[in-house]
């Protein structure tokens, strides 16, 4: 399974988060478990045209990023890589964050809805002849 380095991850795209905020509790119990030696799931990351995209595990990587300092903390965290467009990885992102094991908040979707909305104006505007008018 390939990994990140602390290095590599501050290079990720996260601009497909879909919630308002990171469950801070979330972070701090996935944080313990790292420096305990436990595996976590791998985050799930898209090789785009746009460059890495993180799609889920934002929670994971924040906790990694987090705890870098400490005695005993991981120095590498695992991923899974797909290579897609980033309209797919907007589509993974949306999907893995509805379906996953924290539910999205109301307001969370709403903030989907709206990044949903933005991608297709921009591939529309993108594939007319006027390019971008936003």
């Amino acid at each position: 399974m390939a990994t990140f380095t602390r290095a590599e991850i501050g290079r990720l795209d996260i601009a497909l988060q879909v919630r308002l905020r990171m469950d801070a509790e979330r972070v701090e119990r996935f944080a313990t478990l790292y420096l305990d030696g436990q595996d976590l799931p791998p985050v799930t990351v898209y090789d785009t045209d746009t460059g890495m995209v993180l799609t889920d595990g934002y929670h994971r990587v924040k906790a990694f990023r987090q705890i870098a300092r400490e005695p005993g903390a991981p120095e590498r965290l695992p991923y899974v890589l797909h290579a897609g467009s980033r309209a797919e990885a907007r589509l993974h992102a949306l999907s893995a964050n509805d379906s996953g094991s924290l539910p999205l908040t109301p307001e969370d979707r709403v903030l989907a809805n709206l990044v949903e909305a933005r991608a297709d104006q921009y591939e529309a505007a993108r594939r007319s002849k006027g390019g971008a008018s936003w």
